[in-house]
């Protein structure tokens, strides 16, 4: 599979969706991997309000005992839902989010910061690449509410880019905007609101790409 969402909760693994271009299928599985036990598990889409079909170009990030899931492209609908998946009881819950709620998108990039669930650019499906930037306050999960960002000088529109959180900073890198590749590297500071493109102090950079993570 390819343009599934992952992450790493305690000794295990989780894994969620994708595409399989052998069956040219969009998968709406779930599954784990145990560390401790060196095995695979799948855990059954039965408890709770799970998403309906399978994507790919999701979003996820842990967030407490939870992994939050956003966005997606099943190859007809793109989603701006959100979903949470409590990893310790194993059952699904769909957020019924307020506030600026994003567009539909998927190949975005999202990351966690305390109870801030960020969301920056991606494609909507309509010839658009996207450049807004949102949070979305987990403080609530009955009532989590989105709020768009508007800080100064932006990255430019991009999807299949890369990101992360270090200390109180969100760093992007790369991406696709339909035309060509980026290399450039930006950083969000969270407290202060502000975008910085980073100039690098080495001659070699890394070349241009998409598609990282």
């Amino acid at each position: 599979r390819r343009g599934h969402v992952s992450v790493l909760y305690k000794n295990k693994l989780f894994i969620y969706s994708g595409y399989n271009d052998d069956q040219q299928i969009f998968l709406n599985d779930l599954h784990y991997f145990n560390f401790s036990t060196n095995t695979w598990h799948e855990i059954k889409l039965n408890r709770g309000e799970f998403p309906k079909y399978g994507t790919w170009g999701s979003s996820a990030a842990l967030y407490d005992r939870y992994m939050i899931i956003y966005g997606g492209n099943n190859g007809n609908y793109y989603r701006s839902t959100t979903y949470a998946f409590d990893l310790e009881d194993l059952h699904w819950i769909k957020l019924n989010c307020e506030g600026d709620i994003p567009p539909e998108r998927y190949c975005q990039v999202c990351a966690i910061y305390r109870n801030m669930f960020f969301c920056h650019a991606g494609y909507n499906g309509n010839d658009a690449f996207l450049s807004d930037f949102y949070y979305l306050d987990l403080s609530d999960l009955s009532h989590p509410t989105w709020h768009e960002i508007n800080a100064k000088d932006p990255p430019s529109k991009r999807a299949d880019h890369s990101g992360v959180i270090w200390r109180d900073y969100f760093f992007i890198f790369g991406g696709y905007n339909g035309d060509v590749c980026n290399n450039d590297l930006y950083c969000y500071d969270i407290l202060y609101g502000t975008w910085t493109l980073l100039t690098p102090k080495t001659i070699e950079v890394p070349h241009i790409r998409a598609y990282t993570s």
